[in-house]
């Protein structure tokens, strides 16, 4: 299982952000998600859509991208602080079943 969070879509205008210094080679070529897809049976993407670093369209886009589940957060912004910990946690254990 794979589980991205807070994740940017497959687009190249990524690359554009903060006049192209914030991800300068991350974005040169989109990713081919049919390859990434064989790499595993499932996959999960937690963004909230008050995120103010990776727009929560972005999260959408790349669970589309990978046929991956969504799941949705209303007030954890970009999950960074370390008070998002407890829900990450409760995310691996419902998926995870421990």
């Amino acid at each position: 299982m794979v589980i991205l969070i807070s994740a940017f879509s497959n687009r190249l205008e990524n690359g554009k952000r903060n006049d192209g210094e914030a991800y300068p080679d991350f974005f040169k070529y989109k990713i081919n998600t049919s390859k990434i897809q064989l790499l595993s049976e499932k996959f999960i993407v937690m963004h909230s859509n008050d995120d103010d670093s990776i727009p929560y369209e972005q999260g959408v886009g790349i669970t589309k991208d990978l046929d991956a589940k969504l799941i949705t957060f209303s007030d954890r912004g970009h999950f960074y602080k370390p008070e998002n910990a407890p829900y990450i946690l409760e995310v691996l254990r419902k998926e995870l079943n421990f």
